[in-house]
């Protein structure tokens, strides 16, 4: 009781200075709109100006803003559990709204949230005060920087709004909760239609987060530990009863011993530690990087048995066969079969995807500090060189290692020899198979 009234102080604070930078910035608009009139009546005008202005009145209304109507959902959320708690006292995955049913659908509201902030930010803030301190000096780095600035904004969002289909998912609980000491059963709804061939990755995680902050100590940090996992290649469908989605069938025996979804308040330090469920479906594809992550409840009830034991002949006819010569290629082996019938495992650090990423990113480096030296003047402003002089060093040692660091393995019937490091500079290494005694070393 004390804790939530403590927090509505709060809340209630952080609101009242959202609410007081919202009439100061509406109290700076009179300037604004008298220059903008001057503007329209043909007096000359300074765009450096104009941007000071227009931030002095934009920037607090709408820091403000954001202040006042995330305090509003922030304590809505944090009371809608309590509320569920004293509801189901004995049914703890009915806390969470997203459980309450055999049903949880992804959504992308506080991402969307996330980047409006950022892109208000930007455009209320950083563009208008940059262009005026680009009217007083150092032009060419400002506006740099702003580019720059909205350049990630716009790879982030564009990613983001590539994964938006599978932000709609849905999975549809066969059983709530998960069992700890019994099965998971679950049908995933992918809102995009793939070849009946297509295969999934799909991934059970258990994960610990630690979140730490001393008393009198304004620094926090997070911990994160995941404490069991699982995983299934899925290369058969189920029929889907919406037109245009995939499902895909889910099976998975948890262990007894794991721990269930919850979280306490402990320690003399501020310490929230959390577990947290996590289901993951991703293509099996090493170019598609889209995935959908289902927060899932899993806990420990009547039915939970130490002797349990998953029954797969249902989920068996989906599984997708295992090639292993596919998963060495995908993990960079290449194996081949010797004249005197030894086997040779080669491991080279070369897929073109890595290979084609550091390379862009050594060149952007280079163009980087080249910039620097060009277009900055003032020697204090070659500091911001050092970042990517950094980064261009360690990209360079990265693509020196792609390039020329190697490992051979030789499995003969009697020995194992090793064989690793950079071209030209090999350390040889072998091994007797019946007692793992090294006899050779070069």
């Amino acid at each position: 009781m004390i804790a939530n009234v403590v927090l509505l102080l709060i809340t209630g604070f952080v609101q009242f200075i959202g609410l007081i930078a919202v009439l100061s910035g509406i109290s700076l608009a009179e300037p604004l709109m008298e220059y903008l009139g001057a503007i329209r009546a043909g007096e000359p005008w300074v765009i450096g100006e104009l941007g000071l202005r227009f931030a002095k009145v934009a920037g607090p209304c709408f820091i403000g803003g954001f202040m006042v109507i995330g305090m509003q959902f922030f304590w809505r959320n944090h009371r809608m559990p309590e509320r569920r708690e004293k509801q189901f006292p004995l049914e703890p995955w009915r806390w969470n709204p997203q459980w309450n049913t055999n049903r949880i659908r992804l959504n992308s509201r506080v991402l969307y949230a996330v980047l409006a902030f950022f892109w208000g930010f930007f455009a209320f803030i950083v563009l208008p005060v940059g262009v005026y301190l680009a009217s007083i000096k150092l032009k060419t780095g400002i506006y740099t920087f702003i580019g720059v600035f909205g350049l990630i904004l716009f790879v982030i969002s564009k990613t983001s709004w590539q994964n938006r289909r599978w932000n709609r998912s849905e999975l549809i609980m066969g059983t709530m909760p998960g069992v700890i000491g019994g099965p998971f059963r679950a049908i995933v709804i992918l809102p995009e239609v793939f070849p009946p061939d297509a295969q999934f990755r799909v991934q059970l995680k258990c994960i610990r987060r630690e979140t730490l902050s001393s008393d009198g100590d304004e620094s926090i940090r997070t911990n994160t530990e995941t404490l069991w996992h699982t995983e299934a290649v899925i290369g058969r469908q189920v029929a889907a009863e919406t037109p245009g989605t995939t499902a895909i069938p889910v099976s998975f025996a948890i262990p007894y011993d794991c721990r269930p979804s919850d979280f306490h308040m402990s320690g003399v330090r501020t310490e929230r530690v959390s577990i947290d469920w996590v289901l993951v479906v991703k293509l099996r594809s090493d170019t598609d990087f889209r995935e959908a992550a289902f927060p899932v409840p899993v806990f420990r009830t009547g039915a939970s048995s130490e002797t349990f034991r998953l029954d797969d002949e249902a989920i068996r006819p989906f599984l997708a066969k295992t090639n292993a010569e596919a998963i060495l290629d995908r993990m960079g082996l290449r194996r081949e079969r010797r004249i005197d019938g030894s086997e040779q495992f080669s491991f080279a650090m070369r897929p073109p995807g890595i290979l084609r990423g550091v390379v862009f990113l050594v060149v952007i480096c280079l163009s980087a500090i080249v910039a620097s030296f060009v277009w900055l003047t003032s020697p204090v402003s070659y500091l911001a060189a050092l970042l990517p002089a950094a980064m261009l060093l360690a990209s360079a040692w990265g693509l020196f290692e792609i390039l020329f660091w190697s490992s051979t393995m030789i499995i003969a019937p009697n020995e194992v020899t090793i064989e690793n490091g950079y071209s030209g500079f090999l350390s040889t290494v072998s091994f007797l198979r019946s007692t793992g005694t090294q006899f050779a070393n070069g």
